[in-house]
């Protein structure tokens, strides 16, 4: 069976991006053509997919399957989240450990062709290569499963008992701001997603065919202002590149809003006197703001002893589960290159640490749709919602109202490198501020990084705390429209 034709195209153009899916009798190709084993002879190459696509058959049937050593090809997950995967009839993830994985699929291919035919070192390139295989993230990084190197296979189970396999093709990948408000700068700095392959040393230029005025391409980012006559438009962006000698082309088109600072859609916008800032100004004394905050640790911690489960949506799934997961591996890589400080630092710095693996643990177990609260994983996605949230806010000029998209919206949004300095400074200050409390753990850190963020983001209405004298005979009486101070925000 012959895959359908890929969609028109110039000849020099590889769009990769391709909905295909390829069943037991099909050969999985690139679109611009070439087999996933350009290195395997020609005359071998269409019987070398179909051992393979047998192959994958057999183990995906088999979830006990072994190499000959006897080592388990799949990586074990939870009972749980197993029993769900195979109710779904949807296309579900295998997660294969590669050393045997490889090691059962190079004994299967030994059978059939001896190495003076087809060299193991090509069957391994051939697997590398392979786009039914995700090897690397859309962070770049390589595929990762507590704690060690996988791959990823997709499929679908087909009435016949076999399966269906969807392919994993390079793409342009970062989420563009879907939303560009007028007065204030948009950018979006794309990249390259390549699912077989790390790309950082491979040379991308990026260019779109129309752009409108206020928007450019420099050093790899678009970016721009928008005046008060910009309208809504598509933008298309082209990546030209040149990999293992050949020239190719990535294409992707997004719509681009353009929405006024004040939206009529949202007349009670929160006006923003000033920006933002997780540690505000003190213009009380510092004993008085830490009493305050204390008393507020140590309500997060008494709610915590008694694990009601906290009110949060269920953990993100798809590309929202991606982007909170990316931020907290990006957090939890940095604080290891960091140098370890003395002292009391370094306890506080060991406590970020274990926060942050912690929540990352959970989310490596609660799947898409499991049971159970995982309450590390919906606190650890809000920290991040949370630090999206106030990096738009604090983007906007003193004095404007600006309409806030959802969380999710927002987190999609924002520049990658602040989202991840920022909630590495939000959890970092909810551990400085359980100093000196016992028995803390990692799910009353990040609800403490919560409302630090919480409070940046909504401010008190008076940014003073006056204690006002009581009123005297003397005074005239208060207007009809007062109301005390101390009943005020009750």
């Amino acid at each position: 069976m012959t895959l359908p034709a890929p969609r028109a195209a110039p000849s020099s153009v590889y769009d990769f991006d391709f909905p295909f899916s390829y069943s037991r009798s099909q050969s999985p190709q690139f679109s611009d053509g070439l087999s996933a084993g350009s290195d395997i002879p020609q005359e071998y190459r269409t019987e070398v997919d179909r051992v393979f696509l047998q192959y994958l058959n057999r183990i995906c049937s088999n979830l006990d399957a072994a190499d000959n050593k006897g080592d388990p090809i799949h990586q074990q997950l939870m009972a749980k989240k197993m029993q769900k995967l195979d109710e779904s009839t949807d296309f579900r993830p295998f997660k294969f450990r590669i050393q045997a994985f490889t090691a059962a699929f190079l004994e299967e291919a030994r059978q059939g062709y001896p190495e003076e035919k087809i060299p193991m070192k090509k069957v391994r390139n051939y697997l590398w290569r392979q786009p039914l295989i995700l090897r690397f993230n859309e962070d770049g990084k390589k595929a990762k499963s507590k704690g060690n190197h996988i791959w990823n296979v997709e499929a679908k189970r087909l009435g016949d008992g076999s399966w269906e396999f969807r392919p994993f093709h390079r793409k342009i990948a970062g989420n563009p701001p879907g939303v560009a408000y007028c007065g204030l700068l948009w950018k979006w700095q794309p990249r390259i997603w390549d699912p077989q392959a790390c790309w950082q040393n491979v040379h991308v230029q990026y260019s779109s065919p129309i752009l409108p005025p206020w928007l450019q391409w420099k050093d790899d980012v678009l970016s721009g202002t928008p005046p008060t006559n910009a309208e809504s438009c598509d933008i298309t962006t082209y990546a030209k590149f040149t990999l293992d000698g050949q020239e190719g082309i990535l294409t992707r088109t997004f719509y681009l809003n353009i929405a006024p600072l004040v939206s009529p859609e949202n007349p009670f916008a929160t006006t923003l006197g000033q920006r933002p800032s997780i540690t505000p100004r003190r213009t009380a004394s510092e004993s008085t703001i830490q009493a305050r905050f204390v008393v507020a640790v140590h309500i997060c911690l008494y709610i915590c002893s008694f694990r009601v489960p906290y009110q949060f949506d269920p953990p993100y799934s798809g590309p929202h589960e991606a982007r909170v997961k990316m931020v907290l591996e990006s957090v939890a890589h940095r604080l290891t290159q960091e140098t370890q400080p003395p002292g009391e630092l370094s306890r506080q710095k060991h406590l970020l640490e274990q926060t942050v693996n912690a929540c990352l643990d959970d989310y490596e177990h609660s799947g898409n749709a499991l049971e159970g609260t995982h309450e590390l994983a919906v606190a650890g996605q809000n920290v991040v919602a949370q630090a999206a949230e106030y990096i738009v806010r604090k983007a906007a000029p003193p004095g404007v109202v600006l309409p806030m998209p959802g969380n999710t919206s927002a987190m999609q949004n924002v520049n990658t490198e602040e989202l991840v300095e920022t909630t590495k400074d939000a959890i970092a200050e909810a551990v400085s501020a359980s100093r000196g409390t016992s028995e803390v753990d990692e799910l009353s850190i990040l609800l403490i990084a919560c409302r630090v963020l919480d409070g940046a983001l909504r401010p008190p209405p008076h940014q003073q705390w006056v204690e006002h004298s009581p009123p005297t005979l003397h005074m005239p009486p208060p207007p009809a429209w007062y109301v005390p101070v101390e009943t005020a925000y009750v």
